[in-house]
């Protein structure tokens, strides 16, 4: 007779919950809800390291749940906190995205790592500068400089999608 693996089961079920938090936000209502409870985007929150997570008092109990247990397999499979799905706004991860960013080419309030990345290398300036069709300051040279050295600095083979 064999036994269902109950750990697995339960691992299963957290990936589910980080799944939907990540892909699902618009669609499942109470995605919406963990959001305005914690005060925070999980799907962007739970892709930069514990140390430099930020949660709220009125996050859910079950909300913290499933992120203390996607940090336990982080640590247990020692994954690196280098996904692509990283946020560069309002992250302590990346300190420049807390700072007020006038640069032209990271003023999305959502942008992720993976929108400045061409696979597991930064894009060159001169691409971006391409892609926003505008001349950059010398703020923009500065920002990209700084995220230039967080990349580097960034445990490599950086996870892709495929992954």
């Amino acid at each position: 007779m064999r036994v269902p693996d109950f750990k697995r089961y339960h691992r299963a079920v957290i990936l589910a919950r980080i799944f939907d938090w990540t892909h699902n936000s618009k669609s499942k209502h109470w995605v919406t809800i963990e959001n305005t409870l914690s005060r925070k985007d999980l799907s962007r929150s739970i892709w930069v390291p514990p140390q430099f997570r930020e949660l709220e008092e009125s996050t859910s109990i079950y909300t913290r749940i499933v992120i203390r247990e996607w940090d336990k397999m982080h640590s247990q499979r020692k994954w690196d906190f280098n996904s692509l799905l990283m946020p560069l706004r309002n992250s302590e991860f990346f300190p420049p995205g807390k700072e007020e960013i006038t640069g032209r080419w990271i003023m999305k309030e959502d942008v992720q790592l993976r929108e400045v990345m061409e696979g597991v290398n930064l894009r060159t300036l001169e691409d971006l500068k391409r892609e926003e069709g505008k001349i950059f300051t010398r703020i923009d040279i500065w920002r990209y400089n700084q995220l230039k050295q967080f990349v580097e600095k960034l445990t490599k083979p950086l996870r892709t999608r495929k992954e």
